[in-house]
């Protein structure tokens, strides 16, 4: 092959590399230096090709909460010359952040990583998709509330979190059965929103409340002791009393509550979520 013909073949490739929707790049190791970054670096993040300085230029644009699981599992896999695909977001030049999928291989020379090779990818979009997609999943039709398999998730989450103490509130509608009978479902659903409504009225939007079943809330509050749920239990009973001095509900609605909490990590969450449905059940019977 000619020296002409090599030339315009090069050409050819690097042309049809810089047409692909990703950042295709090569990285040395032992010179900490991009050797390669494609151009499409500024479409995508913002950044031109000559701005990637070092190791450090990826691992301080990684978002704090993806940086340290990205690094370890990208260094652990180009030490065993591993080839391998992760995701995490990056921060462009914006401010913003983009979803990363980036697809690496690890150049090996005389048993030893040289160099690593790969392409970025945004699927900020498909993230996005797949996020609403799981939130439509998590909450509850009727009220907007999250629903029981987001609310046991977040349990089986919060057992091994640092937010003790953590309290539980379980609540039940009083006679909504009578409601449903005497005026139908469809007003019945009314008084289930409406109670909806006094909830998340009370709470803070990172609180945790669920409609558990048809009449059945729940609420996870993180960092609340014992006595200020059960000033918190007082409130939500004060808010329904107000309701129902509206009167634009043909029957007045009230709601049974039972709370319980654990301190530390050692007591389990789905024990202190009985305990609070226990003594909801306990409160109901004694009205």
């Amino acid at each position: 092959m000619s020296i002409h013909n090599k030339f315009e073949k090069e050409k050819s490739y690097k042309k049809l590399a810089e047409s692909v929707n990703a950042i295709l790049w090569q990285y040395d190791i032992e010179f900490d230096s991009w050797e390669y970054v494609s151009p499409q670096a500024e479409r995508i993040l913002g950044y031109k090709p000559n701005e990637w300085l070092g190791l450090d230029f990826w691992v301080n644009h990684v978002h704090h909460e993806d940086r340290d699981e990205a690094k370890s599992y990208c260094l652990q896999c180009t030490a065993k010359g591993e080839d391998h695909v992760f995701e995490y977001r990056f921060r462009k030049k914006d401010g913003t952040y983009a979803w990363i999928r980036d697809e690496v291989s690890v150049v090996m020379q005389d048993g030893e990583p040289k160099k690593i090779r790969g392409f970025m990818i945004d699927i900020t979009e498909i993230k996005n998709l797949e996020n609403k997609i799981r939130n439509l999943s998590y909450k509850d039709h009727l009220t907007g509330l999250y629903n029981r398999r987001y609310l046991d998730n977040e349990i089986q989450r919060l057992n091994y979190s640092r937010n003790y103490p953590i309290s539980v509130i379980v609540g039940d509608l009083d006679k909504l059965k009578k409601v449903n009978d005497k005026y139908g479902h469809k007003q019945g659903d009314i008084y289930i929103k409406k109670a909806a409504e006094v909830l998340k009225n009370i709470f803070r939007t990172e609180e945790i409340i669920a409609r558990t079943g048809g009449d059945e809330f729940a609420i996870i509050l993180t960092e609340t002791d014992e006595n200020n749920t059960k000033k918190i239990c007082k409130r939500i009973h004060k808010e329904f009393i107000k309701l129902n001095k509206k009167k634009d509900l043909p029957f007045p609605i009230n709601i049974s509550l039972g709370s319980a909490t654990v301190s530390n990590k050692d007591m389990n969450i789905y024990k202190c979520y009985e305990r609070a449905d226990r003594n909801m059940y306990i409160n109901k019977e004694a009205k």
